[in-house]
């Protein structure tokens, strides 16, 4: 028996017909979980090197996958942090996760003091 579960199709898609990028749900197919782990972080990163790492605890006994995005000097343009490198000319952030913390490192590479305010999200899913 593989046709089993809860699914739910956008309007105007017969779920009987639907392809799975019209389904809104589909019990059989893996979804992330979102956690209640979300929240905001900020830093004022002086000139040259100026750095900081905030220590999120998660409670997971597992490495969960994360998302963090950030703003530079309230400019209005949120950018992702991906796990490795510059996201940007002069800011350098390389997040990561083990069984206990989000970690969000920042480190100011420019001439200038820059105001970085970041946003994350821990998924209650293995990372990976």
């Amino acid at each position: 028996m593989s046709n089993y579960g809860i699914k739910i199709s956008k309007p105007g898609y017969d779920i009987d017909n639907a392809s799975l990028i019209n389904q809104i749900f589909n019990s059989q197919k893996n979804c992330i979980k979102l956690s209640q782990i979300t929240g905001t972080v900020s830093s004022t990163l002086s000139a040259s090197g100026g750095s900081e790492t905030h220590e999120i605890s998660h409670g997971f006994s597992f490495t969960p996958g994360f998302l963090v995005w950030f703003q530079i000097d309230g400019n209005g343009k949120w950018y992702f942090m991906y796990t490795s490198g510059n996201l940007i000319d002069y800011v350098n952030c390389n997040p990561y996760t083990n069984d206990s913390k989000l970690y969000i490192p920042l480190v100011n590479n420019d001439d200038a003091q820059h105001t970085i305010v970041a946003h994350y999200v821990v998924f209650a899913d293995k990372g990976g």
